[in-house]
Parts: structure tokens; sequence; C-alpha cells
């Protein structure tokens, strides 16, 4: 299959030209990489784009970070750097439709995976 594709199970590493250099970048970094231009650009970023990226981070078991996205959406006091490219004031919509492959069900999943890490360490 591609690069950046699903290969039995497992997410291969998207690959990054930086500086004449080729180097692999994990989705969930591109994900925050495309928020981070939308908003320089001054272009809306949707909630479909708070959801890939939380989909991303928990393929890729980065449970603390998918967490934190979802939870900066509905969470008015986000609490941190007014740099953060997470920050939405807690008016960013998500989708109540429960499913497996619905954002709201991949964030609750983020959040309790993130707890239960939290919880035996």
């Amino acid at each position: 299959p591609p690069r950046g594709t699903h290969s039995r199970g497992r997410i291969q590493q998207l690959p990054s030209v930086n500086s004449g250099k080729t180097e692999s970048v994990s989705p969930y970094e591109a994900c925050l990489e495309v928020i981070g231009m939308l908003r320089s650009l001054n272009l809306d970023i949707l909630s479909s784009h708070y959801a890939c990226t939380i989909r991303a981070a928990c393929h890729e078991a980065r449970w603390e970070e998918a967490s934190k996205v979802f939870l900066n959406q509905i969470n008015g006091d986000d609490g941190g750097d007014a740099s953060d490219d997470m920050i939405t004031g807690g008016f960013s919509p998500i989708n109540p439709t429960l499913g497996w492959d619905q954002p709201l069900e991949i964030g609750l999943y983020a959040v309790a995976r993130d707890a239960w890490y939290k919880s035996i360490l």
C-alpha cells in the first residue's frame, strides 16, 4: 500500500521533505501542521479537522494529546498558552452521533484511555 496508509493494522509514517532532507512525520504531527497553517492563514478550522487530529493521535496511542484536543473543543476555559493551536474557547461543535467512527465516541475513548494510563502510573 502507499505510504501513509493502513497496512495490516499499523499506520505507516508520512514522508516529509524538510530542507532537502526526507524525514518521517507522524499523521498526528501532520494534522497539527495543517491546523497551524489554517490558523496562520486566518481560515476556519472545522470540527472535522479536530476529529481527524484526534483520530490520528489515537492511532498512534497518543492518548493525552488526543484527549487534550477533544476536551479543548468543549471546555471554554482552555487554560493553555495563547499560541496553542488547539485553543477553541469551547465553541467548536461536535457531532453528537454515537458510533465507533464518530468524533464524539473517539474523543471520549481518548479521554478514557488517558485517564486510565494516568491512573496506573
